[in-house]
């Protein structure tokens, strides 16, 4: 199935429907070097060269990520859990602008290097082939966008109450360390903290929620895997809907007071789609869907993930 494509908006609203698309998962190339190998910066995009890496493949990540919306500044911890498909000496991370503060993998320091897009790991010691290994970046900043050809932003976009995220093609780089490449799916579990009074929605299940402190944490996890720039982190205030689909699907949506009225008879033909759609290509594989709906004037479209 080819990626989801971008619709513009008729208003300056943005649109983010939060049903995973599958793509089809492949493994990138890898250079070699002198005393190993080293996973290739990039996976052969002939659009995004630089977008993906190679030499390993992930399977798994836990973003635990906390956001100040009046300073929009992004604090992070990124943990991937990732199988090399080579012997590696080094390997890139896609993350694009961001202060990285250490870098650990299977918990021993490694060192590291930025250039450009790419956050370059070298291990203490080499990585063997089929070997699982676990990544944790530790960083912070304030995310920015990424311009794509067409001129339409992507990736973390600040709004007047938090940050509208959607990541296609290239935009899960500006707000998490990635193999920013849809070749290469996996898992996601998500822990997000907003101040009080602003919603965090990110993809698959909502596990549970809790406030301390004047801070609110949203527990998020999407088992089926997916492509990155599928992922979401969207923080606002929100009007949250939540029901349970005659087959069994949760439904979350979560949307923008100034955009609800316009919003309402769209979400409302949900249920029929996910029938139509199942019937057209068989049951619907994951557990979760809904729509993000904001108040998004820098966005101007819609993204169907």
């Amino acid at each position: 199935m080819t990626p989801p494509s971008r619709q513009p908006a008729r208003r300056r609203t943005a649109v983010l429907a939060t049903v995973p698309v599958a793509v089809a998962a492949l493994l990138g190339a890898t250079a070699p070097t002198a005393d190993g190998t080293a996973g290739a910066p990039g996976a052969g995009d002939p659009y995004f060269p630089l977008s993906g890496n190679g030499g390993y493949d992930v399977r798994h990540y836990d973003l635990t990520l906390g956001y100040d919306t009046g300073s929009r500044r992004l604090d992070g911890t990124a943990v991937l859990t990732a199988r090399a498909t080579r012997e590696l000496t080094r390997f890139d991370l896609d993350l694009k602008g961001l202060t990285v503060t250490a870098v650990t993998v299977d918990r021993t320091g490694a060192s590291f290097r930025r250039d450009g897009q790419e956050l370059v790991v070298t291990p203490r010691h080499i990585l063997r082939a089929g070997r699982t290994f676990r990544v944790t970046v530790a960083y912070h900043g304030t995310p920015k966008p990424v311009t794509d050809p067409d001129g339409s932003a992507d990736g973390w976009i600040p709004t007047d109450d938090g940050a509208f995220v959607a990541g296609e093609p290239q935009g899960a780089m500006t707000w998490f360390p990635v193999n920013g490449h849809p070749k290469d799916k996996a898992a996601y579990d998500f822990t997000l903290t907003v101040p009080k009074g602003r919603t965090a929605v990110a993809n698959g299940v909502l596990l549970g929620q809790h406030t301390a402190h004047g801070r609110t944490t949203f527990r998020w996890r999407q088992t089926r895997p997916m492509a990155a720039y599928l992922a979401t982190a969207t923080i606002g205030r929100f009007r949250v809907e939540r029901y349970t689909t005659r087959d069994g699907i949760q439904v979350y949506n979560a949307v923008d007071a100034r955009e609800a009225r316009a919003a309402a008879p769209v979400l409302k033909q949900l249920p029929a789609v996910l029938a139509w759609e199942s019937k057209l290509f068989g049951p619907y594989p994951f557990r979760a869907a809904g729509a993000v709906v904001d108040h998004a004037p820098d966005v101007g479209y819609a993204l169907e993930t």
